[in-house]
């Protein structure tokens, strides 16, 4: 049975249709917006940035996950559902009026926003002056923070855990990528796996689209929340071109003592209390991803 999420999205696919193709108003707009696209695999702080960019910057309009949800489209582009042209035309329906707002006041246009991670080609294709910084974060303590993340939303209708079989949104899995090693597999795979799993193809997915194209920048989740560095603060604000109001030492200040978006509870131990099989595993399914990411283990 589809979601009502997922009937409103076909709805959608089918109002754009009947709308006048890409008008040169339109296409005016996306050429003169210069946005800065911030995007992850989940659990790396973006939920950090909306708040943090509005408030300490002068000229910015930063949003995280806004509505319309892009969860669909997403999904949608990444299976080979939906073209170029149709992916282009609902991101400029989804998202004009705030691409809109953001030009009347002369404002950077910032979204921080995981669900974009597989629409890349299309952010280039469609914004070819815009920005792109990829969060990275150590798949050890993403799969901690996925582990023994809670999820929730209209489309839950209540709390689940990420990826579990109760997880009703239908995220990325081997099914959708036909050369993977685990396709036909998933559901064989625990919660443990499946989070690996998860992790190690979304950042594949986003390197294999970021490498040969784009203006992009990668930082860590450790570099910047873990253990902040004002070098890499610095060195975002100036790919981004913005500057904040506080000085640099302002700046740590407030991400230490604003950056949380943790669990609550874990219900997954570090990495050292692992066992050695989930250690194995581990290895098995997401080294290959920890070593191109440079992450050490």
């Amino acid at each position: 049975m589809r979601s009502n999420t997922e009937i409103a999205f076909e709805l959608e696919k089918m109002w754009v249709d009947i709308l006048p193709a890409s008008s040169f108003r339109q296409r005016m707009l996306r050429h003169q917006l210069r946005p800065v696209f911030i995007v992850s695999t989940g659990r790396t702080g973006t939920h950090f940035f909306s708040h943090f960019f509005n408030s300490k910057f002068e000229n910015v309009s930063c949003y995280h996950e806004p509505k319309k949800d892009i969860f669909n489209l997403n999904m949608a582009y990444l299976a080979g559902q939906i073209n170029d042209e149709k992916a282009i035309e609902l991101i400029n329906y989804y998202r004009k009026h705030l691409f809109r707002l953001a030009l009347k006041k002369g404002h950077t246009y910032i979204e921080s926003n995981n669900n974009l991670s597989y629409l890349i080609p299309i952010l280039i294709k469609a914004f070819p002056t815009c920005k792109i910084i990829y969060l990275t974060r150590d798949g050890r303590d993403f799969i901690r923070s996925g582990y023994s993340k809670l999820t929730s939303g209209k489309w839950t209708g209540g709390d689940v855990h990420l990826l579990s079989d109760k997880d009703p949104r239908k995220r990325l899995n081997p099914e959708l990528l036909t050369t993977d090693e685990f396709h036909g597999k998933w559901h064989e795979m625990d919660r443990f796996d499946r989070v690996a799993w998860y992790w190690s193809r979304k950042n594949d997915l986003i390197l294999n689209n970021l490498e040969n194209e784009g203006n992009y920048r990668i930082f860590r989740f450790e570099e910047l929340f873990t253990r902040p560095e004002k070098e890499k603060w610095e060195s975002m604000f100036d790919f981004m071109n913005i500057r904040p109001k506080i000085p640099l030492s302002g700046v740590l200040n407030y991400v230490n003592q604003n950056a949380s978006n943790e669990n609550a509870k874990y219900v997954l131990g570090d990495y050292h209390s692992w066992s050695e099989d989930q250690r194995s595993r581990f290895t098995a399914i997401a080294g290959k991803t920890m070593i191109r990411l440079g992450y050490p283990f």
